[in-house]
């Protein structure tokens, strides 16, 4: 039984991490993730 639970914790740890891995690879595979996430009245052209 503890064999188990050890082996389940692990995969989901394994999983955990890959997916973090694939959501930060996607979110900066199309640019700057701040500069997406900003709307078009938050956007400045110079920095104060």
């Amino acid at each position: 039984m503890r064999k188990l639970l050890l082996r389940k914790l692990a995969a989901i740890v394994v999983v955990l991490f890959g997916l973090t891995i694939l959501v930060f690879s996607l979110s900066h595979a199309t640019g700057d993730p701040r500069y997406l996430y900003m709307t078009q009245y938050t956007r400045t052209t110079s920095e104060a």
